[in-house]
């Protein structure tokens, strides 16, 4: 936890007054001191919903990649110790977060859309819903449980396209842990 927030504080570019700095998700009139800012293997932005990205048989946020791939995946779950840090997407509890559909990929090759299903243990994992253009399911929308303890990891996957590495995971982080303010660089005033 301690190694996270040093990382953090040393991303938050320091400026006068408090850094109104969140990840993703807030309040519509949050945004004013919001800027984007890039996290190892994740990315927050100033959108109240963090959009995640189905391409070419990928979840991504930021631009879809061969390595976009957070773990990997057999028909019996996930491999220990394959995690891809640079595929973690960093969020709070209650975030609100979307998956949308782009995949011109699939649709090339005309599979039948994507299953999203959330790690639990078991070899089906959790279902959440599909996501496909053709049956009109272009958009899926999920909420981070408010009550999720900083720094779970949630894995999620596509039940059909899981082993040829369509993965993806969010990190959860503690709620404000970007409402800190950087140490300030110039010293007070003295009198005298």
């Amino acid at each position: 936890m301690e190694a996270i927030l040093a990382v953090l504080l040393t991303l938050v570019p320091p400026g006068p007054g408090p850094m109104g700095v969140r990840l993703s998700g807030g309040h519509p009139g949050d945004r004013t001191e919001q800027p984007a800012v890039p996290y190892p293997g994740g990315f927050f932005g100033k959108d109240q919903t963090a959009l995640v990205a189905i391409e070419n048989l990928r979840f991504c946020v930021r631009r879809c990649r061969p390595d976009s791939v957070a773990y990997l995946r057999t028909p019996a779950g996930p491999v220990p110790g394959s995690d891809n840090p640079r595929a973690v997407v960093y969020m709070q509890p209650g975030d609100r977060l979307a998956w949308t559909y782009h995949d011109a990929g699939c649709d090339l090759v005309r599979c039948a859309g994507h299953d999203i299903r959330l790690e639990n243990g078991t070899p089906e994992g959790q279902e959440v819903g599909p996501v496909t253009a053709e049956a009109g399911h272009d958009r899926l929308d999920w909420t981070i449980p408010a009550d999720t303890a900083a720094e779970t990891i949630i894995r999620y996957f596509c039940a059909r396209h899981a082993t040829v590495g369509m993965t993806g995971a969010f990190q959860v982080l503690p709620v404000g842990v970007l409402s800190v303010s950087p140490p300030s660089l110039t010293p007070p005033r003295t009198r005298g």
